[in-house]
C-alpha cells in the first residue's frame, strides 16, 4: 500500500510539473500568462525534474540499481535553483512570492522522497551486505589465485627457457662468432621458419600501451621452444645460429623477470632488433 502510494503520488508530480513546465515554456493553454513574473530558470528546473521523477517511477518500477538517482540529480537542481533565485531576488529581479513557496515545497518534497526511499523499498537488511561481501572475498580469492598462477607460470617460462638453452648449447660450438657464410647468409632449415615467424609476428603486434609484456615473453619462449625442438641444422651453420639463440634467449628471460614497463619496453626493442640481426646473417 505504502509503496503503491509512492510511486503514484511521484508519478502525478511528475506528470504536474512537465504539463505545468512545457506549458509556460512552450506558452501553452494561456497558462504563462496565469503564472505572472515566473522566472525561467525555474520553470525550467521544475520542467526536468518532472522528468527525473518519473524516470525514478520507472526505475523503481523495473527494479533498476539507478532507481534512487534521478532523485539525487533531482534535488541537486532544486538547490542550485533554488541558490539562484535567492540571487536573482536579491538583484531586484522580478518574482511572485509563489514561487518561493512552491520551490521550497518542491525541494523538500524531494528531499523526502530520497529519505523515505530507502526504506519502503530495501531489501533484506543482510542480504546485501552478505552479496557485496562474498563477492568481495570471491574476488580476493580470485586474484589471489590469479597472482599465484601467474607467478608460477612465469617462473615455468624461465626454467623451460634456461634448460632449452642449456641442451642446444650441449651441440653448439662455442668459439664461433656471428660471422657470414663466405658473405653468404645462413640457411635456416624449412622446418625451423614458421617459428622464427611467429616470433616476428607476436613482436609486431605487440601494444606496449596496452598487452601484457609477461605473456609476451611466455609465447615467445614457446615457439623458441619449439624452434630448438625442430633444429635439425649441423656443422658451423648450427654453431653461428646458437650464438644468435644465446643473446635472444637471454632477452626473452630478460622480459620474463622485468618488473616494470620501461625496463619491458627496453627489453622489446633489443628483440625486435635481435630479429633484425637475425636476418642480416639468416635465410
Amino acid at each position: 500500500m505504502i509503496k503503491t502510494l509512492y510511486i503514484s503520488v511521484l508519478s502525478l508530480i511528475g506528470i504536474a510539473s512537465v504539463f505545468m513546465g512545457g506549458s509556460v515554456i512552450f506558452d501553452l493553454f494561456g497558462i504563462r500568462e496565469m503564472e505572472g513574473n515566473y522566472v525561467p530558470f525555474i520553470v525550467w528546473a521544475n520542467f526536468i525534474c518532472g522528468f527525473l521523477y518519473l524516470l525514478a517511477v520507472y526505475g523503481i518500477l523495473n527494479k533498476k540499481s539507478w532507481q534512487k538517482t534521478p532523485l539525487i540529480i533531482a534535488l541537486t537542481v532544486l538547490i542550485i535553483a533554488f541558490i539562484g533565485l535567492v540571487i536573482h531576488i536579491q538583484n531586484e529581479g522580478v518574482y511572485e512570492h509563489k514561487t518561493v513557496k512552491a520551490m521550497i515545497f518542491r525541494t523538500i518534497l524531494t528531499l523526502i522522497f530520497l529519505l523515505t526511499h530507502k526504506k519502503i523499498f530495501k531489501m533484506k537488511k543482510f542480504m546485501i551486505p552478505a552479496i557485496i561481501g562474498i563477492a568481495m572475498l570471491t574476488s580476493c580469492d580470485k586474484k589471489q589465485t590469479d597472482a599465484a598462477d601467474h607467478s608460477e607460470h612465469t617462473a615455468q617460462t624461465e626454467n623451460a627457457a634456461t634448460e632449452n638453452h642449456d641442451d642446444h648449447a650441449d651441440h653448439a660450438d662455442t668459439s664461433v662468432g656471428l660471422v657470414l657464410d663466405n658473405g653468404n647468409k645462413w640457411k635456416t632449415n624449412t622446418e625451423m621458419l614458421p617459428f622464427i615467424q611467429e616470433q616476428e609476428r607476436l613482436l609486431d603486434a605487440y601494444d606496449d600501451n596496452k598487452d601484457d609484456y609477461k605473456v609476451l615473453a611466455a609465447n615467445l619462449n614457446s615457439e623458441n621452444e619449439k624452434l630448438i625442438k625442430s633444429c635439425t641444422m649441423t656443422g658451423k651453420s648450427h654453431d653461428v645460429l646458437h650464438v644468435w639463440l644465446t643473446d635472444h634467449m637471454r632477452n626473452i628471460d630478460l622480459l620474463a623477470k622485468a618488473t616494470t614497463k620501461e625496463e619491458a619496453d627496453k627489453v622489446t626493442d633489443a628483440l625486435e632488433h635481435s630479429m633484425e640481426t637475425y636476418h642480416q646473417y639468416f635465410d
